[in-house]
């Protein structure tokens, strides 16, 4: 935590506090004393963010359709299948696999959008082995955890059959509540130092707002953001008694207390609207309408040949045919 002054926060007229307060007016005004020029990058900055979500997404399909039509996804089943007869350890071999081939192949677009543009913006305090570092804790994490979950997955579909949907679903969010359990006591110290922020004007500011808010926290912790980001950022993570309070030290040196405060209730709303959940749950909406559709669009008679095309064939290890192996098994 830096020991810099005390930034100063300057209002246009038009966005002081008054009986006449309009908060679209104070922000337009406030917004107009930023330089033109730097609002246009931002503006490029942020909607160029969703065009790379776009291309990231097609990237992705693009890139698992290659390891499916050039049979690297049934070579690697193959070798999963080689290595164990156990069913569990085959899909985790499998999953960890593709999921690290998938990662290599995507390693261009992932130093482009999060290292090179980055930089191009003025946002990043990398250099490229620090970031290539991060990244690789990433990976690990991902291939161990991602997948146990698969081969959990497939674990559960095989011994529930027909329910595969609702259990498949109900799973998935499961596994999802529980990174958001983790995720601030085990997996975000990985890449940042975080301390509770000691006390003073700040602190007992932001635990007032948790406390209007019905926030069950006690303390809060500042983490050394700078080492990686330009960027200003707080959040409210964890559930079930991991709820922590952060904000980073950019935030914290780089604003006044009325700015902090803002950014904070900001995140506290987030928390206190359950918008942590509601994602949970709108994503066990799409799978299980889309694991549904599954079962309706593919020409199989039964949950043995589904099972079957799933983890032999198609779906997830490709190889053959997919018209040819589902006709074929509807009609004997």
């Amino acid at each position: 935590m830096s020991s810099a002054s005390t930034p100063q926060m300057i209002l246009p007229p038009e966005a002081q506090w008054g009986p006449d307060f309009d908060a679209a007016q104070a922000t337009e005004a406030y917004i107009a004393t930023i330089p033109a020029a730097e609002r246009a990058k931002s503006d490029a900055y942020f909607e160029g963010g969703y065009w790379i979500e776009a291309w990231g997404t097609l990237i992705t399909v693009l890139i698992a359709w290659l390891l499916l039509g050039t049979r690297s996804s049934a070579r690697l089943r193959d070798f999963a299948e080689r290595r164990t007869r156990s069913q569990f350890p085959q899909v985790f071999v499998f999953a960890a696999g593709f999921f690290l081939a998938l990662s290599l192949l995507m390693l261009p677009w992932t130093l482009y959008t999060e290292f090179f543009r980055e930089h191009q913006y003025g946002m990043s305090n990398q250099d490229p082995g620090a970031f290539l570092g991060e990244w690789l804790i990433a990976l690990a994490l991902g291939l161990v955890f991602g997948s146990l979950a698969i081969a959990g997955l497939y674990a559960i579909v095989r011994r529930v059959r027909d329910r595969w949907v609702y259990w498949a679903t109900g799973a998935t969010v499961i596994f999802m509540l529980f990174q958001i359990l983790v995720e601030p006591v085990f997996v975000a110290p990985l890449f940042n130092d975080y301390r509770s922020l000691p006390e003073g004007e700040v602190r007992q500011s932001i635990l007032a707002l948790a406390q209007e808010s019905g926030i069950p926290a006690d303390d809060v912790w500042w983490f050394d953001a700078s080492r990686q980001t330009k960027r200003i950022s707080a959040n409210v993570s964890g559930i079930a008694g991991t709820t922590r309070i952060s904000l980073n030290d950019n935030l914290l040196n780089g604003a006044t207390l009325p700015e902090i405060r803002a950014a904070m209730a900001h995140e506290m709303g987030h928390y206190a609207l359950n918008h942590s959940l509601w994602i949970p749950l709108a994503m066990m909406l799409v799978l299980g309408l889309g694991s549904a559709a599954i079962t309706l669009a593919l020409p199989l008679n039964d949950f043995d040949s589904i099972l079957h095309f799933a983890y032999k064939g198609k779906i997830l290890w490709g190889t053959g045919d997919l018209r040819e192996e589902a006709f074929t098994r509807v009609g004997g």
